[in-house]
């Protein structure tokens, strides 16, 4: 099947940044604005690209993608799925 489009989202500005986890490996994640206000970011999760939404947070940014949530501050980011417990 061929990838689909997402023609109706209006990209405002795209930016990769570079996260290095305290293992040594290092994620690539693209985010994006809209022109609409909301954001996007496409974080690397097992091998596969996995496009997270942008929702609220008390600090940082905060996005979900199904379990999993991605969550930056500052220069940090933290990736867990909510579905393995507090401690993963």
């Amino acid at each position: 099947a061929a990838p689909s489009q997402l023609d109706e989202v209006q990209a405002k500005s795209r930016q990769t940044r570079k996260y290095t986890c305290a293992t040594g490996k290092i994620l690539h994640v693209t985010y994006w604005n809209t022109a609409n206000g909301q954001s996007f970011a496409l974080v690397p999760v097992k091998g596969k690209q996995l496009l997270f939404v942008n929702t609220i947070a008390a600090s940082g940014v905060k996005y979900q993608a199904g379990s999993y949530t991605w969550w930056t501050k500052g220069p940090r980011a933290d990736l867990y799925d909510v579905m393995a417990g507090e401690d993963a």
